[in-house]
């Protein structure tokens, strides 16, 4: 860093330069908590840039009732799976029909248990359900030509399922719900990884009127529910192979151009400052990170509304920056256009300062937020970007 990048002290003693280096690589986002989400993502997805991108639905089903018994001489009506859309029914173009199939689920999961990602669970060979040009639709649901819920997928699922239930009607498998879960380890809405279509669809598996409804002896009906008991993991895999994205992760240890960040256990920006204690005794006042987004469709591809720093320890594992102990309003980092640009500025005083104090530095992670529950991307400029470098610029008081 040169003086020239140093404004003349002014009467309270401050001083100002954006021309400290910014070290900022693009790395694989490996560590997503992906269960028991308010939202949760099934599709698969080309992306020009990106790659292909995928999102699979594990889930269970609950009941409050204790020794279910439907009665005597049973006859299956249909097994129903309805699951509804979330508000923003999904990511990128919905028009375009994929594959969707459904299984049932052979290894049990336990909700309240950690699972991230790349977990995924064993199940049948066969699915219970197949729809092959399927497209959300925003129109309601109608339920018995009178019921209406939010829109949402509704489909019949295999006899087998429907009559492997009545079956145990009045046994130990429906006596409770801890035993229902091990008779029956829930369902995986599984995506079409062959041919990847266009878009992310967003289901809310919380909502009430999200469950599986078993019909028989004509016109009795039981729902089996999705709810705060039930578990659920959200399957990710984003393959980058051929793409400048991959390009830049292959390229670990230099200072990327280009920077790629996405979620759903995509991309994130590690960022490293390294020459900050070339500035000796300063105290510093305001330290703003800005990058500029260089996105060309943000239309069918959506930037993510808010990124946030996370700070990496000694030991490898994660942490909060201290600037979000005072709220997100003052670490930054949400979408604003400046100067015709779609930019993000994010705070950093207080770690840059307790960097500067330890003299320990092992680096910040640069994510979407939220990282899990939301599919966008963004294309930002790097360090060594010739037209949006990223800046770090830095106000500071000289206190010796």
């Amino acid at each position: 860093m040169g003086d020239e990048g140093l404004l003349p002290d002014d009467q309270l003693g401050l001083s100002f330069t954006d021309t400290l280096t910014v070290y900022a690589e693009v790395v694989r986002d490996d560590s997503v908590r992906a269960d028991e989400l308010a939202t949760n993502i099934w599709g698969a997805m080309d992306d020009p840039i990106f790659g292909k991108s995928y999102g699979g639905i594990f889930f269970q089903f609950s009941t409050d009732r204790s020794n279910i018994d439907f009665g005597d001489n049973l006859t299956l009506d249909s097994v129903v799976l309805t699951l509804l859309y979330n508000d923003s029914i999904g990511y990128g173009n919905l028009a375009t029909p994929q594959k969707l199939e459904i299984y049932r689920v052979t290894e049990q999961f336990f909700k309240d248990t950690s699972y991230y990602q790349f977990n995924r669970f064993q199940t049948a060979a066969t699915p219970l359900a197949t729809i092959n040009n399927f497209v959300p639709s925003t129109d309601s649901l109608v339920i018995n030509d009178s019921v209406k819920y939010k829109a949402g997928l509704r489909v019949r699922l295999d006899d087998a399922l429907g009559n492997d239930i009545l079956a145990n009607s009045g046994l130990n498998n429906l006596a409770s719900d801890a035993a229902f879960k091990a008779f029956f380890n829930g369902l995986y809405l599984a995506p079409d990884t062959t041919v990847p279509g266009t878009s992310l669809v967003y289901f809310n598996l919380f909502n009430a009127n999200s469950k599986l409804t078993v019909y028989y002896n004509n016109g009795l009906s039981f729902d089996f529910l999705i709810n705060t008991n039930s578990g659920s993991v959200n399957y990710f895999r984003q393959k980058h192979d051929g793409t400048a994205v991959q390009t830049a992760i292959d390229e670990a240890g230099n200072n990327n151009q280009t920077l790629y960040i996405q979620p759903m256990g995509g991309t994130s920006v590690r960022i490293l400052v390294p020459h900050i204690d070339s500035l000796k005794g300063i105290s510093i006042n305001k330290a703003e990170l800005v990058f500029t987004a260089i996105n060309s469709d943000t239309a069918t591809f959506s930037a993510p509304r808010q990124l946030i720093f996370t700070q990496l320890l000694e030991s490898g594992i994660e942490d909060f920056i201290p600037e979000l102990d005072f709220g997100i309003d003052f670490a930054g980092g949400a979408w604003k256009q400046e100067n015709g640009l779609n930019v993000y500025k994010l705070n950093i005083p207080n770690y840059l300062q307790q960097v500067m104090n330890t003299g320990e530095q092992f680096g910040l992670n640069l994510l979407p937020f939220p990282t899990a529950t939301q599919a966008n991307r963004v294309v930002l400029g790097g360090g060594n970007n010739t037209q949006h470098p990223l800046k770090l610029r830095l106000t500071y008081t000289k206190i010796d």
